[in-house]
């Protein structure tokens, strides 16, 4: 966007600024020039981990537990190597 488009839109002048109406204007619609907070880490890893791929990870995950618990049988050891002598 030129320069001069962008003052325009942005209601300043490159050589004074805002004036004090001006500033007291956009302080009441836009608020306080002041950084957020940061997040906690939690917070940062709860948003983390609900993105949708895990959710299905999860989901399977949750389902596989639930149908080994629930087999009645004791599952037996793979013999790979056999005697045949």
């Amino acid at each position: 966007m030129p320069l001069d488009k962008l003052i325009k839109k942005l209601e300043t002048d490159t050589s004074n600024g805002l004036t004090s109406k001006q500033a007291e204007t956009k302080l009441k619609e836009y608020g306080p020039n002041n950084f957020q907070k940061p997040k906690k880490l939690w917070v940062i890893a709860l948003i983390t981990e609900a993105s949708a791929l895990y959710q299905v990870y999860f989901a399977i995950s949750a389902v596989c537990l639930f149908c080994y618990m629930m087999r009645k049988e004791t599952p037996q050891p793979v013999h790979t190597f056999r005697n045949y002598g």
